[in-house]
């Protein structure tokens, strides 16, 4: 008798045992090697915008920011900035040198509103 494992095995019964864990062996690596189809880029992507946590970013148009810049009497350089390789700025196709309106829920005021200047990096 032999130990294989924990298994005992008679002498005669050997050759059997091993071409049994042969095949089984053989079966996991033809699984393993099966092609499995990639899904593609644009079906990997997640939108950014899909979890809690992310506010709603919006690009302004020139009317808009002409507005906010009067109002604020401020000049685009002067608003916090945001890198255009930023997640949420690259969801909405932001180029630098454009302002981005952030819609963030609050509790105490409701909704809070924050813009952005982008810049390249």
């Amino acid at each position: 008798m032999f130990a294989i494992y924990g298994t005992f095995v008679k002498k005669g019964c050997l050759c059997a045992y091993l071409r049994v864990q042969a095949f089984w062996i053989m079966t996991f690596i033809n699984c393993m090697a099966i092609e499995r189809e990639e899904p593609s880029l644009s079906e990997k992507k997640v939108s950014v915008f899909d979890h809690l946590m992310v506010p709603k970013h919006t690009l302004l148009n020139q009317d808009e920011v002409e507005k906010v810049l009067n109002k604020y009497r401020i000049k685009p350089y002067q608003l916090p900035k945001i890198r255009d390789s930023d997640p949420a700025a690259m969801a909405i196709q932001a180029q630098p040198g454009d302002i981005i309106k952030i819609l963030r829920k609050s509790p105490t005021a409701g909704e809070a509103i924050a813009y952005r200047y982008v810049v390249e990096g």
